[in-house]
C-alpha cells in the first residue's frame, strides 16, 4: 500500500516548511490576500486494499483522522469513496487550515509567527520592495532578538537604493546612514552582501567585492603597514622609527644611500646602523606586495635582502629580485650556513622547486638546506659574525 497521511503528518509537514522558509515565503508572496486566508492541502488516502492485514490498517487511519479531528487546525473534508475490495467508505480528502497563523501555533511557533508578522507588517510600511528579502531571511526576522536590526536594514536598504556607482571612496562611518556603523557592516557581511544582491539582482559573491562596488573604502590590516629604521643622515620629521601604510611606503621623500629588507622583526630592531640606510621589516610572503614599486628603494645605491636560511627564505629572496634584480643577499651563502650550522633546525616549509632569480651560490645553499630539510633563523646567527661581515659592506 503506498503512503498514506496521517494526522500527525500535518505538524511534521507544518515544522519542515517553517524550517525551509516556505511558510513565511508565502506570507510575502504578492499574492497573498491576508492573515486568515484559508490554506489547503491534499490528504494521500487509499486506493484499493489488498488483504485483511491492510484493511485494519485503513480503518484505523480512517479512525485516527476522526479522532484528532477536533485537535487540528482547521477542518477535514470528507468524502465517500469506493475502495476496491471494501466498498465505500468515508475518508479524508482534504485537510483546510483556517489561516496561516493557525499552523504556525500548532507546530510551536508562535512567537516566531509573531516575531516575523511584526517585521513584515514594519517592512510594507517602511519600503514594501524588501518583504520578499525578508521572508528570504526569516531566520533573523522571525528571531525576537535578531530582528530589532530591521530599521537599520531598511536605512541600510534606502541608501543602496541611492548609489549610482559614481561616489567618491569613503569609509562606513562616512556614508551618514542612520544607526548603521563599521561594525554592523562587518558583523552581518552575508545579510548586507544578500539584502545589496536582492536589490540589484545581481551576485556579489564576497564582502570585498561588495564594499568595492558600493565604493566603500576599506581600513588597513595590521599586516599592511611596514615597520622600518630611518638611520642619520636619511630622516623624516625627525622620526628615526615608524610604521607606515604599504600605499604611503611609495610616496615617502627619503633618499637613503643603503637598503636593508629583513624578514625578522627582533632582528630589524637591532641591526646595526649602518649610516644613511633605512633598514625594512618585509613582512615575510608579503613583501612582494607590500615592497612593489616603492621609488627609495629603486634608487639606493646598495639593496639588501636578508631572510632564514631555508627554503622559504630562498624563495622570498627570488620574488624580491623580480621586484629589484641587483638586490644582494646578506647571510644567506656558503660562509654563513657553515657558521651557524650548530643552530640548525629542522625545516618544515616549502618542498623544493627551481627558483629563477637566485645567484649560482644561492642555488647551491638553497639545493644543500632543501635536501637536508634544514633551515637557519636569522636570530640564531652569532651577532659578533654578524657586525663582522657588516663592517666589510
Amino acid at each position: 500500500m503506498k503512503k498514506i497521511t496521517y494526522p500527525e503528518d500535518i505538524r511534521d509537514s507544518i515544522r519542515e516548511k517553517e524550517q525551509r522558509g516556505t511558510l513565511y515565503e508565502y506570507v510575502a508572496n504578492p499574492t497573498w490576500t491576508g492573515w486568515d486566508q484559508p490554506i489547503s492541502a491534499p490528504v494521500r488516502s487509499v486506493v484499493r486494499v489488498k488483504d485483511e492485514a491492510e484493511l485494519t490498517r485503513v480503518t484505523n487511519w480512517a479512525q485516527s483522522w476522526k479522532y484528532q479531528e477536533k485537535r487540528l487546525p482547521g477542518t477535514v473534508l470528507w468524502e465517500s469513496k469506493d475502495i476496491r475490495y471494501v466498498g465505500k467508505m468515508l475518508i479524508p480528502k482534504r485537510f483546510q487550515a483556517d489561516g496561516i497563523q493557525q499552523l504556525f501555533e500548532y507546530a510551536g511557533f508562535d512567537v516566531q509567527w509573531k516575531t516575523f508578522k511584526g517585521c513584515l507588517a514594519y517592512a510594507r510600511y517602511s519600503l514594501p520592495e524588501i518583504e520578499s528579502w525578508i521572508a528570504q531571511e526569516h531566520r533573523i526576522f522571525s528571531d525576537s532578538w535578531k530582528s530589532r536590526k530591521l530599521s537599520l536594514f531598511i536605512s541600510l536598504a534606502k541608501w543602496m537604493k541611492s548609489q549610482t556607482g559614481q561616489e567618491p571612496l569613503r569609509y562606513v562611518r562616512e556614508l551618514g546612514i542612520p544607526g548603521i556603523d563599521t561594525k554592523f557592516i562587518e558583523t552581518h557581511q552575508r545579510e548586507v552582501r544578500s539584502l545589496y544582491n536582492y536589490l540589484t539582482q545581481r551576485k556579489i559573491r564576497t564582502h570585498e567585492e561588495l564594499l568595492d562596488t558600493l565604493h566603500i573604502r576599506t581600513y588597513p590590516e595590521d599586516t599592511e603597514f611596514v615597520l622600518l629604521r630611518l638611520i642619520p643622515p636619511v630622516s623624516a620629521a625627525n622620526l628615526s622609527l615608524m610604521q607606515v601604510y604599504y600605499e604611503d611606503l611609495k610616496k615617502a621623500k627619503i633618499s637613503p644611500r643603503h637598503v636593508f629588507i629583513i624578514e625578522n622583526k627582533t632582528t630589524c630592531y637591532h641591526f646595526p646602523a649602518i649610516p644613511d640606510s633605512v633598514i625594512l621589516f618585509g613582512n615575510g610572503k608579503a613583501s612582494k606586495k607590500f615592497l612593489a614599486e616603492v621609488p627609495f628603494i629603486g634608487s639606493a645605491e646598495n639593496r639588501y635582502y636578508w631572510s632564514d636560511i631555508d627554503t622559504d627564505g630562498f624563495h622570498m629572496l627570488s620574488n624580491m629580485r623580480e621586484l629589484y634584480p641587483d638586490i644582494q643577499s646578506l647571510f644567506m651563502d656558503k660562509e654563513t650556513i657553515q657558521e651557524a650550522m650548530m643552530y640548525a633546525v629542522p625545516d618544515t616549509g616549502s618542498e623544493f622547486e627551481q627558483l629563477p632569480h637566485l645567484t649560482p651560490e644561492e642555488s647551491f645553499c638553497f639545493q644543500y638546506i632543501a635536501q637536508k630539510r634544514l633551515r637557519i633563523e636569522q636570530e640564531r646567527i652569532p651577532w659578533e659574525y654578524i657586525k663582522k661581515v657588516l663592517k666589510s659592506l
